[in-house]
Formats: C-alpha cells, sequence, structure tokens
C-alpha cells in the first residue's frame, strides 16, 4: 500500500483527481481518500497535526513491510529553488532538535534533490540557514515530524519527502494555486510513487538473521530497529554492510563490553555506511 500524507486539501486535490482516488473511511477525524493501492490522508498543517496523523493513520492501517509512506505538499523556497517544481527531500533538518533525517533516495527519477528545513513555524526569515549549500533549499513545517513518525512503523527506504514550490518564505502570492501547482506535478508524484513500490518489496525483507551482531553490541530494542534499518539500507543500495562489521571483529572492537560501548559502535558503523 502507498500511503500518502498532505497538509491541505488543496494540495491534495490534483493528486486525488489524477490517481481517481474515492472518499475512504475515516481514520479518526481524519479526511481521508483511496483508489488503486493508495490511500490518502489529508492531516492538517504543522508538526503535531503531520505527527499525530501519520502516527494514527499507520498503526490503523498495519503499514510494515512492503509499503511505503509519502509526505507531499507545498514548501517555500529559499535558495535555488524554482516556483512551481517538484523537489524531493534528500536531507530533513529540524531546526528546534537540530536532528537530521535522510528519506529514500534509492528509487531512480529525475526529480531534483533538496535540503529541506523543517519547523513548526511559518518562516519569517530569522531562521539561520545552511552556509555553501549547494542543493535548492526549502522550508516547511510538516516533514520532520512526518520523518519522525514514520520510523515507528517503516524503514528509511519505505518513506520519501516530495515538495512543490509555492513561494519564496514570505506569502503565497494571491495569484498561485496550491491546486493548480498539485495538479501540475501529479503525474510525476504517482510515476514516482509507483517506482517507489516496486523497488520496496516484502520479500526484500526476509531472510535476515543479525541476532548475533545485536548481542555482540548489546543492542535494545531501539539501537536494534537502528541496526536493521541500517542493514536494509545497504541492501537496497547494493553495498556490502558486512565488510564494515568484518574489520570491527578483526580488530577486536566488536563484540562489546557493554551497550555504552555498543552505542559508540553502532554510530560508527552508520557513519560508514550511511554517510
Amino acid at each position: 500500500m502507498i500511503y500518502v500524507f498532505v497538509p491541505l486539501y488543496a494540495e491534495a486535490a490534483g493528486l486525488i483527481t489524477q490517481a481517481g482516488l474515492v472518499p475512504a473511511k475515516s481514520v479518526g477525524s481524519l479526511r481521508c481518500f483511496a483508489g488503486n493501492e493508495i490511500f490518502l490522508t489529508v492531516t492538517g498543517t504543522g508538526m503535531s497535526a503531520m505527527a499525530s496523523a501519520t502516527a494514527a493513520v499507520l498503526a490503523v492501517q498495519g503499514a510494515g513491510n512492503g509499503d511505503i509512506a509519502v509526505l507531499y505538499g507545498s514548501a517555500a523556497g529559499l535558495d535555488k529553488a524554482e516556483m512551481g517544481d517538484l523537489y524531493r527531500g534528500g536531507r530533513v533538518h529540524d531546526i528546534i532538535s537540530q536532528r537530521d533525517s535522510y528519506p529514500d533516495l534509492l528509487t531512480k527519477t529525475e526529480i531534483p534533490v533538496a535540503y529541506i528545513l523543517s519547523q513548526d513555524r511559518i518562516y519569517d526569515g530569522h531562521q539561520e540557514l545552511p552556509e555553501h549549500l549547494s542543493l535548492p533549499l526549502l522550508y516547511d513545517m510538516e516533514s520532520s515530524a512526518f520523518m519522525q513518525s514514520c520510523m515507528l512503523f517503516l524503514r528509511v527506504e519505505q518513506v520519501c519527502v516530495l515538495r512543490f514550490v509555492s513561494d519564496d518564505g514570505s506569502n503565497i502570492h494571491p495569484d498561485v494555486s496550491l491546486q493548480d501547482l498539485s495538479m501540475r506535478n501529479a503525474d510525476a508524484v504517482l510515476q514516482y510513487m509507483q517506482d517507489m513500490a516496486t523497488r520496496v518489496k516484502p520479500e526484500m525483507y526476509v531472510g535476515m538473521d543479525l541476532s548475533s551482531l545485536v548481542n555482540d553490541i548489546h543492542a535494545s530494542n531501539a539501537m536494534a530497529r537502528r541496526l536493521e534499518q541500517i542493514v536494509h539500507y545497504c541492501q537496497c543500495a547494493g553495498i556490502r554492510w558486512q565488510n564494515v562489521t568484518d574489520v570491527l571483529y578483526e580488530n577486536g572492537i566488536l563484540p562489546c563490553c557493554d551497550r555504552q560501548k555498543g552505542k559508540k559502535v553502532l554510530d560508527e558503523i552508520e557513519k560508514k555506511l550511511c554517510r
């Protein structure tokens, strides 16, 4: 199943029309549409609305292996971003927590990658912007919350963020129609989601035994899930993750003596494989 989350109905309208979606049974008070293996939810704007809606839908629908989650909607283009163009988030930076999230970049597409700043307030020009950035820079109020909620149910390669530029961070121009921009980019979004869903198959998660490595780093449940996400990402990317762990065993770094050392080793594994 493809789960789509959109802050505003105007942003969802084009996708609903192009995909032939019809009203579906609501999850709580959320407005939902479904059809053709797509389940779309209008979440409301802001971090709290996005986080609660995403978690509620994925939990009620029983999302898991083989499913994907997509955030679609508008964003402010702060630098190197063209009005109306569609971008996919390659890195989502939460301004408050300073936490970074990395949505799907494995699906082949011509949609350009953007760096997304995310905060639960309208852009006012006072936020500190990253320097020497080569990617287009976008700003929104939901992407960070979406990523955090998705990670409770899915792996990073099952999650993507797609945003079209509706303004420059001041105010949306009165002549700009979110519904028109949504319709303009709907075909590209549907194609991307279909390609991503084809790539993410349930069978790709079968047959992996990480119990030995989990024990050797004294992993908590959260650490074990993080390790699984790293390994599955490597599988999707064609990276042989054992090359890193083999060296750690050869150098006596693995197995670890306690969980504190295990956390440091897990950080090192992630750094070498995913960054």
